[in-house]
């Protein structure tokens, strides 16, 4: 992404993480938000029914918290003792994957753009062996939204493409 802020040794920590644990295909670093405070939604677990359709408006959003927040909790543990951890998905700002895990899920899904690639890369690991982890012990900054809002002037249009995606995963991954 034009918008992270690479800090130092994340390239070497993560490519290491990647080489001594076989069996994780991709990992991420912490991502920051430009006053250095964690950012929302860095990663998650791979979603169910019920948690996207949840997200979907505001209110329900309110309404996610009060149930998903275990895994928020669950994150701040391991990012505290600098203790990487096993996740759903990571965000796609930034990550390092294994050429041969790219290779075995097919690459990228082409028919999404911006929104979901990052849960569809996630679930596609997984299904094919791989896990999926973050390293709380490296970090890059994101000024994040200046990627999206040079493409998508609107929120509306930033709205429409996000339910098209989450309508794509469901049909298509769940």
């Amino acid at each position: 992404n034009p918008d992270i802020i690479i800090k130092e040794n994340v390239f070497s920590e993560l490519s290491r993480y990647l080489y001594e644990h076989k069996d994780v295909g991709a990992v991420g670093p912490i991502v920051l938000n430009s006053d250095n405070s964690i950012a929302k939604g860095f990663s998650w677990p791979l979603p169910k029914y019920g948690r996207m359709i949840f997200s979907v408006e505001y209110i329900m959003r309110k309404l996610q918290y009060l149930f998903f927040n275990v895994y928020t909790k669950k994150q701040d543990y391991f990012i505290k003792n600098k203790i990487p951890f096993e996740t759903g998905a990571i965000s796609g700002c930034f990550f390092c994957i294994k050429k041969n895990a790219l290779t075995d899920i097919g690459f990228f899904d082409e028919n999404t753009f911006l929104y979901g690639e990052e849960t569809i890369l996630g679930f596609s690991l997984r299904n094919h062996g791989w896990k999926v982890y973050v390293d709380p012990k490296v970090s890059v900054i994101h000024l994040g939204g200046r990627s999206i809002s040079k493409t998508f002037k609107s929120l509306y249009q930033q709205r429409e493409l996000l339910l098209q995606s989450r309508l794509y995963y469901m049909g298509k991954y769940m």
